[in-house]
């Protein structure tokens, strides 16, 4: 309780500081109206080739989830991204609370090691987040999400095989406004978080978005071992975005983001799914020594009173960023991404979700005694037993800079964007692990002399604590994993599309190129905390030693050509590459990969029908990927550890396709959904079965890990005939995805299909009461329900051969059950406030009617400010018209779209109303007879609604002055 009383204060605080902003900010852009168009469906625009473009012309297989829909589908991680894209999965990684596992097209990488790259990359306004460690950090003030499918190997920081998440923050606008949101669900689930919108400050041309947010749950399984708020699944966490904007002058802008996330949870709950006859006689006989009972649930249920008392992880997120953008001209237009990021966590893990387990162990004097015993402890953090001095929890630790340059323009029939991309990364890991080894006590007399093994054998099977555990003993081990490293990464690439004027514009073809270069390097020292090693710059004493360098390099490539056979259909191919750097696994000496790299074929179209009524965006792709990397749990034989072992191993095939759908079937109705599917086949699996060096072909036996053959979606959506208090609507959602694997190999890790995942079905409603208008802002009440069905859903598993064929074990993690929740959110805006404040009526002063000025429309393509061939022929009739009509003055002014920074459409709007007034000078209109104005977004021509772009913005307005009636 303690905890939310401070973040209300804090958001209180935020409020009043904010509130004392001088009344000149409270000037600016006037709130949005309905749209013209409530019967289509919204235009979305992606920046998917890193320049601003409509979804239906974008050659690439990529879906974007407005802020709109975030918020009503109550998305504040990015966990709840899953299922929202065809082919994408997202659930939270085991052993972190902060960890996160997102697989597009059957790829992913679910190990936290930090020496690990994913082949699904996430970034956040244009900067590269290496780490999943972190990833699940909350997302605030989200302007949209992109989620692009396959190889991103020619525009995308690292260069990744599997596809990219794009999270697009928003920007300050010109009012003064401030948000307020709270909300409150099952497992006391209890989120508050306040925005506060700055506008124009003065005349600096500065305006800032500031928010806070905090968030905090019990957990969704009891702890009986600690506190009721800290159970399995719990988390506190606090965040803070800044994002500062400014226009130096007309062409020059900046904006500088920083945001700061601090959490303390515990991780999704751990279930010891099966064991050994070794494992469970030696573990089950803890009750007869005093401790807890050994707990196997197949199922993932009763075990909610017998967990470990351990302390909650503690994640630290830390990012700033510094993007400055120089618009020249149409021809070229600079931007430079400079950040910083950086990563804490102190993580802890029982990896079988047991209490205090008591039993016989076989200590190195040879006598056996009765001690604390457990099968796998990831993180010994301070105060646990065993206390070594190395305990401190799982430590990682990581920080980034990066800078990536750009330059993007139109010459011509040609559009261009390319760059330059830097990264350096430094990183280091401790992890002090603690478990039992359950042996046979048969096992352990086998290690003395021959001539003493019948006599110890028969003492030891005679003590009364051996007899106990059916004759089984335990060894202790207590290995420390300590690595540090650093990954540096340089990049050029550049893409340019080509649009032949003797095709109409219908045709386009785009070629691309990225050279890839990387060095990692790492130091291993792995020990024994209770035998730690004598010198540290020194092998001798280390379980595993190294100092590793390697160079990786990758040239990628894309062809692509798209065309345009109706406003409203537009079908593409694609040829493209992608490339993953090899590296050194951190935990393993010598384990040392080579890149992985993919090769995608696809085809797709993207389609409207019934008057914008109707979607249908869909495509199929066959890929290739050579050397990919493979992650096969191995034990340490020094330290009976259970570790993972990166191979090179797999040459894969995919085969697969997507669909996405949106559709108004009638007034006041939305139906949309997805359906994905994936087809993986190996040609080659190679290993080392356990015991053997020689390298076997397991193609015929191996499943990708997380992937799911098919995923679908479906959404239905109903909005009411607005109320007098509000407009209210209904949704369901009912996402699927197919049964799914968690390790590869069968004949490795034997308890796999114990361990496998049913199919998936979640469930999920939301009822909206938004816009409920007050005269000094508004309110929005909403009500949501998740996994309706209540299933039980596996999202991870491990099977641990420690001692392969005698003491084994698995584990499962699942995700929450039902969870009900709701939220209320208030908008204060002063503006709205004084627009509604009533005056006297004053009647008009009675005027002759003016004739209407003589007017044209000038229309441009999205982004574009050069005239079409049927702008010229408008320009040129009213150039015709303006001697008739005895002008003396025109005045031209340029809209564009409500997408873009004010600074960018106000340029934009310029050049437009720059290239009507040069073709009206062309007609032989003096230069003097001729005003310019510039209107950007921050006065439409045609008023939309939040979030909508209108296509009627894109045009220049031609006004006669002194002109005729028309």
């Amino acid at each position: 309780m303690s905890r939310i009383i401070a973040s209300l204060y804090c958001s209180s605080a935020l409020c009043v500081l904010i509130s004392f902003h001088p009344a000149y900010a409270q000037q600016g852009d006037q709130p949005a109206s309905a749209s013209g168009n409530p019967g289509q469906l919204e235009e979305i625009v992606v920046t998917a080739r890193k320049t601003e473009e409509k979804l239906q012309v974008t050659p690439v297989s990529v879906t974007a989830i407005s802020e709109a829909k975030l918020e009503q589908l109550n998305v504040d991680t990015i966990q709840g991204l899953n299922g929202l894209a065809p082919n994408l999965t997202v659930t939270a990684g085991v052993g972190h609370t902060g960890s996160v596992v997102a697989t597009i097209r059957g790829l992913q990488n679910s190990d936290p090691l930090l020496t690990q790259d994913s082949p699904v990359a996430l970034y956040v306004d244009g900067v590269y987040v290496a780490r999943q460690v972190g990833g699940l950090f909350d997302l605030v003030d989200l302007e949209r999400v992109e989620v692009l499918r396959g190889p991103q190997g020619t525009l995308f920081g690292r260069n990744t095989t599997a596809g990219a998440i794009n999270f697009i923050t928003k920007a300050p606008t010109d009012d003064f406004w401030i948000e307020e949101k709270a909300g409150y669900g099952s497992f006391n689930d209890f989120k508050t978080r306040t925005v506060v919108n700055t506008g124009l400050i003065g005349d600096t041309g500065l305006k800032a978005l500031i928010s806070y947010s905090h968030h905090q749950d019990d957990g969704y399984v009891r702890n009986t071992l600690t506190s009721s708020d800290n159970g399995w699944g719990s988390i506190a966490s606090d965040a803070f975005f800044l994002n500062l904007t400014g226009d130096l002058s007309d062409a020059l802008s900046f904006s500088y983001k920083a945001d700061y996330f601090v959490s303390d949870g515990q991780s999704p709950p751990l279930f010891l799914t099966e064991g050994s006859p070794v494992f469970t006689s030696y573990f089950g006989a803890s009750p007869k020594f005093g401790g807890a009972p050994l707990v196997i649930s197949p199922n993932g249920s009763g075990t909610n009173s017998v967990f470990q008392a351990d302390p909650p992880d503690h994640t630290s997120v830390l990012g700033h960023s510094l993007t400055v953008d120089y618009d020249v001209s149409d021809f070229l237009r600079l931007k430079s991404i400079t950040a910083y990021r950086s990563l804490g966590d102190e993580a802890h893990s029982d990896q079988v979700g047991q209490g205090l387990l008591e039993g016989p162990v076989f200590n190195n004097d040879g006598t056996v005694t009765v001690q604390r015993i457990a099968p796998y402890t990831a993180g010994l953090c301070p105060g646990n037993v065993p206390n070594f001095p190395s305990n401190g929890c799982d430590n990682n630790h990581q920080y980034q800079i990066s800078e990536e340059f750009q330059a993007n323009g139109t010459v011509g029939e040609f559009k261009y964007v390319g760059g330059l991309f830097f990264f350096d990364e430094h990183i280091a890991e401790t992890n002090p692990d603690f478990l039992t080894v359950a042996l046979p006590i048969q096992a352990v007399v086998a290690g003395f002399p021959a001539a003493v093994q019948p006599a110890a054998l028969a003492y030891y099977s005679s003590l009364p604590s051996i007899k106990a555990t059916n004759g089984t003993v335990g060894v202790q081990s207590y290995p420390v994993g300590h690595y540090y490293g650093e990954s540096k990464s340089f990049a050029a690439y550049g893409q340019t599309s080509y649009r032949p004027d003797f095709l109409d514009d219908k045709f386009e073809f785009t070629f691309g190129l990225r050279y890839t270069y990387d060095q990692k390097t790492i130091h291993i020292r792995n020990y024994n905390a209770n035998t730690p090693p004598p010198d540290f710059d020194l092998p001798a004493g280390y379980t595993s030693y190294a100092n590793e360098a390697n160079n990786f390099h990758n040239l990628s490539y894309l062809l692509s050509g798209n065309y345009q056979f109706t406003d409203d259909l537009m079908g593409y191919v694609r040829i493209s590459s992608g490339y993953k750097a090899g590296g050194q696994n951190g935990r393993i000496a010598g384990n040392i990969y080579q890149p992985e790299t993919a090769t995608s074929f696809e085809g797709g179209f993207k389609s409207e029908f019934f008057d914008h009524r109707l979607r249908i965006n869909a495509d199929v792709f066959y890929t290739q990927y050579d050397n990919q990397q493979e992650e096969i749990v191995i034990v340490d034989p020094a330290t009976n550890q259970a570790t993972g072992e990166t191979l090179n191993a797999a040459s894969v095939d995919y085969l697969g396709g997507e669909l996405e759908f949106s559709f108004i079937p009638a007034e006041h109705w939305l139906v949309d959904g997805s359906f994905g599917y994936t087809d993986p086949q190996f040609n080659t699996f190679l290993t080392n079965l356990p015991g053997s060096t020689q390298l076997v072909n397991l193609a015929n036996s191996a499943d990708l890990p997380f992937a799911s053959k098919e995923t679908y979606a479906i959404g239905v959506q109903y909005d009411f005939e607005p109320f007098t208090f509000g407009d209210l609507s209904v949704r369901m959602d009912y996402n699927y995805a197919s049964p799914r694997n968690f390790v590869a190999l069968s004949e490795i890790d034997p308890l796999k299909e114990t361990i496998k995942s049913g199919s998936f079905h979640n469930l999920g409603a939301v009822v909206m009461l938004k816009n409920i208008e007050t005269d000094y802002g508004s309110w929005q009440a909403k009500f949501y329900a998740t996994n309706l069905l209540d299933e039980q859903q596996r999202i991870n598993g491990t099977d641990f051969e420690i001692v392969t064929g005698v003491s084994n074990f698995a584990s499962s993690t699942y995700g929450p059950p039902r969870a009900f929740g709701f939220d209320v959110t208030y908008k204060f805006a002063p503006t709205a406030h004084e627009a509604a404040t009533p005056t006297a009526f004053v009647p008009p002063p009675v005027q002759a009617v003016a004739p209407a000025p003589k007017s044209y429309l000038v229309f441009f393509d999205f982004n574009k400010s050069d005239l079409t061939p049927q702008a010229v022929t408008i320009v040129d009739q009213a150039a015709h018209n303006s001697g008739p009509a005895k002008v003396t003055q025109l005045t031209v002014t340029g809209h564009t779209d409500t997408v873009g920074s004010d600074a960018y459409n106000m340029r934009l709007s310029r050049r437009r109303a720059e290239s009507v007034a040069s073709q009206l000078e062309k007609d032989g209109i003096p230069s003097s007879e001729i005003s310019i104005v510039a209107k950007g977004k921050r006065d439409l021509l045609v008023p939309t609604a939040d979030g909508v772009k209108e296509p009627q913005n894109r045009r220049v307005q031609i006004v006669y002055d002194g002109g005729a009636d028309s």
